[in-house]
Parts: C-alpha cells; sequence; structure tokens
C-alpha cells in the first residue's frame, strides 16, 4: 500500500506537499476505510485552484515513468506546464513510500521535464538498494557499482533493471512495478481522460455489450438513480457500430441523447468499476460528482471507496459528503493554496466525534491553517 506521497516543483507545488496515508486514529466507526493503520480511502476537498487535481497527477507520475500505460492526458498535464513556473531548480521531486509486507520501501526521482529522468533511488527499511544518477553517470544496485550501462533520458533505471535483470516477484522493484501497473486515474469533467490500468483505448459499449452485461448495467444505474430505464443495445448492419439505447415501448431512444449529463456519467463509473475495482492498486477518481445531485454523490462515493479493493481517493467540492455517516475525520483530506494537505484530523486541536457535524465545521473553516 502506499503510505506517503511527497512532491515538489511540479506543475502548482513550488514547494514539498506530502500527502501522508499513515496517520489513521483508532475512530470505532467506518472501520473498513482504514487498513493495517494505513487509510485506505477517503475524499480530498478544497477550493478551486487549491491542488487537488494537480496532487492526483504528480501521484500518478510514476505511471508515465514505470509502464506503458495511458500517462495522465497531455491535454490536462504537457512539458510547457509540467515543472513550475517559479521552481528556483528547474526540476521536480516525486517520493513514493510504500508498506509491502513489514518492509518500507521509498522509490524517489527526479526530472527536469515531462518525459527527461534526472535520477532515481530506491531504499528499503532505510537501505539504499538502488541509486542512478544520471547527471554524474552513476548506477550502484545491491551495492555494486553497474559499469558501461548508458540510460536513454526517458528510460528508468527501475524499469531497466526489471526488464534486464532476473527479479523475483517479491523483490522490491517487481512489487513497485505491480503497483504502478495496477494504478488507475480517471475523470470525466470537459473531456474524459485517464491514465493507467491497461494499455489503449476501449470502446464503453461494445465492452459492455460483448460481456452481456446490459441488464446489470440496467440495475446498477436503477439503483442508484432511482429511476426505471429499460435498456439494450443495437448494432447498426450498416457500420457495424453498437449503440447502447433506452427502450420506450416499441422505440428506442439512444442512451446518449436521452440520458442526463449525470446518468450519462454513472456509465462511466460502471465500466471501470467492472474492468477495474476489484484489481486495482490505487485507484484515484477527479471530481468524480461534478454531475451528480448529492444523494447520487454519496451513493456513488460509497460505491467507489467501499467497492474497490485497492486504495481508493476521489475529489469533490461537495460539502454533504464531509460526514461521518459516509467517512471519518481521519479519511477527509483538504488541501490548501497548493501547499499542504492534510486530514480533518490533523488539521484541528480539537477531538473530533462521531456525532460532529464534519461539514459544518469545514464551512466554519475549522480546517483552514
Amino acid at each position: 500500500m502506499l503510505t506517503r506521497f511527497c512532491v515538489k516543483g511540479f506543475r502548482g507545488f513550488k514547494n514539498e506537499v506530502s500527502f501522508d496515508l499513515s496517520k489513521a486514529r483508532d475512530y470505532s466507526f467506518n472501520k473498513e476505510l482504514v487498513s493495517h493503520g494505513i487509510i485506505k480511502s477517503g475524499i480530498i476537498c478544497g477550493d478551486n485552484g487549491s491542488g487537488k487535481s494537480n496532487l492526483g497527477a504528480a501521484i500518478f507520475d510514476i505511471v508515465r515513468v514505470l509502464t506503458d500505460f495511458q500517462p495522465i492526458p497531455e491535454s490536462f498535464v504537457d512539458d510547457a506546464s509540467f515543472i513550475n513556473a517559479d521552481s528556483e531548480e528547474g526540476m521536480a521531486y516525486f517520493t513514493y513510500e510504500f508498506r509491502f509486507g513489514k518492509d518500507t520501501v521509498v522509490y524517489s526521482y527526479r526530472k527536469s521535464g515531462m518525459r527527461i529522468q534526472l535520477g532515481e533511488k530506491l531504499t528499503v527499511n532505510g537501505k539504499i538498494i538502488m541509486e542512478y544518477d544520471r547527471v554524474q553517470d552513476s548506477f550502484h544496485w545491491e551495492g555494486k557499482k553497474l559499469i558501461g550501462v548508458k540510460l536513454q533520458p526517458t528510460l528508468s533505471a527501475v524499469r531497466y533493471l526489471y526488464r534486464n535483470t532476473d527479479i523475483a516477484v517479491d523483490n522490491p522493484i517487481a512489487m513497485i512495478m505491480a503497483f504502478a501497473e495496477k494504478m488507475l486515474w480517471f475523470r470525466s469533467l470537459n473531456n474524459r481522460g485517464y491514465s493507467g490500468f491497461k494499455l489503449g483505448q476501449d470502446n464503453i459499449v461494445e465492452t459492455i455489450a460483448s460481456a452481456d452485461m446490459v441488464e446489470d448495467l440496467e440495475a446498477f444505474l436503477n439503483e442508484k438513480t432511482e429511476q426505471q430505464l429499460k435498456l439494450d443495445v443495437l448494432e447498426d448492419i450498416a457500420t457495424h457500430k453498437t449503440s447502447l439505447v433506452v427502450k420506450h415501448g416499441d422505440k428506442f431512444i439512444d442512451f446518449s441523447s436521452s440520458a442526463s449529463t449525470g446518468t450519462k456519467e454513472l456509465l462511466l463509473v460502471y465500466y471501470w468499476g467492472k474492468i477495474a475495482f476489484n484489481d486495482v492498486s490505487f485507484l484515484f477518481v477527479d471530481e468524480f460528482d461534478a454531475f451528480y445531485h448529492y444523494d447520487l454523490s454519496a451513493k456513488i462515493m460509497n460505491y467507489i471507496l467501499r467497492g474497490t479493493k485497492g486504495q481508493s481517493f476521489v475529489t469533490s467540492h461537495n460539502t454533504y459528503l464531509l460526514n461521518n455517516e459516509f467517512l471519518r475525520p481521519d479519511c477527509c483530506f483538504k488541501i490548501v493554496d497548493n501547499s499542504s494537505i492534510a486530514s480533518f484530523a490533523d488539521r484541528t486541536p480539537r477531538e473530533l466525534r462521531i456525532g460532529h457535524s464534519l461539514e459544518k465545521l469545514y464551512r466554519n473553516g475549522e480546517f483552514d491553517e
């Protein structure tokens, strides 16, 4: 599991920002949101421009570094915006701390651009296992200096070792790679996008149709929205294009034309839930409820946070969700001005209990710096 993530010099994060998931409290409610003392699931809130989306993009930079899977779309993160404009060093730093069994594994790297690696380090329980410095042309692994290995600027040292040496599945390098390959980020605001987990683009409707999941999708949408939709899939004989339709008696209306924006976005959640939630290592859904009624937001948040096998986090502006009925203070995080992020429990000296209204405290500035 990811226990801590730090970033500096990336986009809005001029100074180091630390997202610490190791500070779980001993609350007696909603215990399923914590696993072995590590925050497993939660919500990230903050003002517009505070850094919620930047945090997700920063965490998922590792997908670009270590895998062949879809990185954060360049419509959201590109070379021009990658390095913080006020950075004095002109570099971005990323540090991932993991708990694998009893071991604490820390993987860190620095970059001068979206694709340019300058150095990496891997430690296990405080001991350096691998260190690579492109500038100094120095590469050490397991106490030995590797001579004559010249890596391309876009190639990670960890990825090189994983692909070119005999590494056991319980080796920390293999475990980091496995974690990165099962990460998933998605959002569906003005334009949809995803990062990680798989190669290529799927046609969601064709995937649902081929897997015979139309009835299951229908039940999902009706249960979440309390509608009475009747769905079917039609194929155009000429183009062989598959369409999802809503049945009205003997008439068929295209789903994308008749469904509300919120209902259409549920199709995306359903799709990822079916293909990824049971296998994902770390899920980050940005602005997951931008088109939902507040009650539907709560249902979908519960579906995401409690339906994901791995760690899962959502971002939102919806203060209705800040409720101990759904969450707990150590699983609610507030990010401020691209400079700090901490749980509600760590942002106040008040002893928060199940009877406290987190929404009211949030609105009254209890968790501001």
